[in-house]
């Protein structure tokens, strides 16, 4: 009973002074071959040539709790390619806040991490704010934000004046203001016993439209492609699925599909 007192004391203590946590990670990075961009000289397909790098990355997390139901994120991240001129590349890339609304419902509003599905399709930052209802077990929600690292890319493998197949990337004409993809997403994810996990999702892009290439001109040393909107969304649903086989070793699979199109790929 004194040590169970104790303990409750001990409780009581940190959550009156240890309303700030700190953690971090640092990461060095080696890639190799690695080609960027198709290339044409005279008339031929070619690549940039290969190259290799080496770079670091370092991030710093600062959570301060507000309340019992509040909390608040800031995280710091520097960057740089060795060898590179100029120093460290340093952002925040992460603010926002976390509120629960009871044991059920919570809110997460800000700049933070989006998982669509089991986050194959998409793993990244998002802005905006995403309202989650349910527990492990059973949970829905919804998320509208913008997705600043989502990018659309369209193989349309089409011959234009003569010229050798490639492929095109499309700029898909943006119909609002805002740089970034206009996402709406719903999502149910459920857990089946101890080590299944299992959820679908529905994800509205908003703003944007399918673009193709048309027009294909060659100005000097380099071509310029041109796009018309198609009525066509970019709307994609799917569905996913996650097994624990040990504390270590798990299996994660998911399938995605876009509505409307073909060919097209996160």
């Amino acid at each position: 009973a004194e040590l169970n007192n104790l303990g409750v004391r001990v409780s009581t203590l940190e959550n009156k002074v240890g309303n700030f946590a700190f953690t971090g990670d640092a990461r060095l990075r080696y890639q190799g071959s690695h080609t960027e961009e198709n290339l044409y000289v005279n008339d031929e397909d070619t690549t940039s040539p290969k190259r290799s790098k080496f770079d670091y990355r370092a991030r710093v997390q600062f959570e301060a709790t507000v309340n019992d139901n509040t909390k608040a994120v800031v995280r710091l991240v520097g960057s740089k390619e060795f060898g590179s001129a100029g120093n460290p590349k340093t952002t925040i890339d992460r603010v926002y806040v976390q509120h629960n609304f009871g044991k059920y419902a919570t809110v997460t509003a800000g700049r933070a991490d989006l998982f669509v599905g089991s986050g194959l399709t998409y793993d990244d930052a998002f802005e905006g704010a995403v309202a989650t209802v349910g527990k492990d077990k059973l949970n829905a929600s919804f998320t509208f934000a913008y997705a600043p690292d989502m990018a659309f890319k369209v193989d349309t493998g089409k011959r234009i004046d003569g010229y050798p197949e490639r492929i095109y990337q499309s700029n898909l004409f943006k119909t609002s203001y805002k740089d970034n993809a206009q996402l709406a997403i719903f999502q149910l994810n459920s857990k089946i016993g101890p080590r299944v996990k299992i959820g679908t999702f529905y994800t509205k892009v908003n703003g944007m439209n399918f673009g193709e290439a048309t027009e294909n001109t060659y100005l000097g040393n380099y071509f310029v492609d041109y796009y018309e909107a198609k009525n066509e969304s970019l709307d994609f649903y799917g569905i996913y699925g996650n097994i624990k086989l040990s504390s270590k070793l798990f299996i994660d699979g998911e399938f995605a599909k876009f509505k409307n199109i073909k060919g097209v790929s996160l």
